[in-house]
C-alpha cells in the first residue's frame, strides 16, 4: 500500500512536532511508548499502522487530517522507510536522538559489557537512579564523555525522573549494526 505514496514531507513534520508536543523531549519517549513497543529498535510498516490509530486519539495538536487515511500514512511512511524494504530503524526515525543512545551503549559495552552490568556497577545501591546521580558518570578515568543528561531524557521514556536496571535493559539486546548493513545491501 505505501509502495507507490510519494513521500509526505509535511506530513512527517507535522507528525513529528505532534509526538513531541504530547510525548515530551526526546523524540525516543514517543518512540518506545508508542511506536516500538517491544523494544526492537526497527518498525514494520505494520507497527506504523497500529501506532497511528493511537497517535490519531492522543496528540491533541496534531492536525486532524494528517493520520485518517491509509493514503497520508503511506505518505509519511515513505519519508521514514525511502528504500521501501517494509522497516524502519531508529536512526531514521531520530538520527540525532540514535547517535546519542548508540554512543552511549558503545561506553557501556565497553567499560562492562553491557548496560545493565554499567548501571548495577555505578550504581551499587540498586533501585532507583536520578539525574543527579547519573551525572557521577561523567567523572573519572572511565567516565562517560557524551551529554549525560540527554541520555537520562531519552531512557526516562516515562517521564519519572529516576532510572532503573529496567530502563537500560533493551540496551543490551540492540544491534546496531545490523540496520546499516542491510542498507549497504540495498545500495549495491
Amino acid at each position: 500500500p505505501y509502495f507507490l505514496a510519494p513521500p509526505d514531507n509535511q506530513g512527517w513534520q507535522l507528525l513529528r512536532q505532534a509526538l513531541l508536543d504530547h510525548y515530551g523531549s526526546p523524540l525516543f519517549r514517543a518512540w518506545s511508548q508508542v511506536l516500538d513497543t517491544k523494544g526492537r529498535m526497527r518498525i514494520s510498516w505494520e507497527d506504523f499502522r497500529r501506532a497511528c490509530r493511537q497517535i490519531r486519539t492522543q496528540c491533541k495538536t496534531l492536525p486532524k487530517d494528517v493520520l485518517e487515511t491509509a493514503t497520508r500514512q503511506a505518505g509519511i511512511w515513505r519519508v521514514l522507510d525511502r528504500h521501501c524494504v517494509g522497516w524502519v530503524p531508529f536512526c531514521d526515525f531520530d538520527r540525532h536522538g540514535f547517535l546519542f543512545l548508540a554512543d552511549f551503549k558503545r561506553w557501556a559495552d565497553g567499560l562492562c559489557g553491557g548496560s545493565v552490568p554499567t548501571f548495577c556497577r555505578l550504581h551499587a545501591s540498586g533501585g532507583q537512579m536520578t539525574l543527579h546521580e547519573m551525572r557521577k558518570w561523567t567523572y573519572g578515568p572511565n567516565r562517560y564523555q557524551g551529554d549525560i543528561d540527554q541520555i537520562f531524557e531519552s531512557l526516562d521514556v516515562k517521564g519519572n525522573k529516576y532510572l532503573t536496571a529496567a530502563n537500560f535493559t533493551w540496551l543490551d539486546s540492540w544491534e546496531m549494526i545490523w540496520p546499516d548493513w542491510e542498507k549497504s545491501l540495498l545500495q549495491q
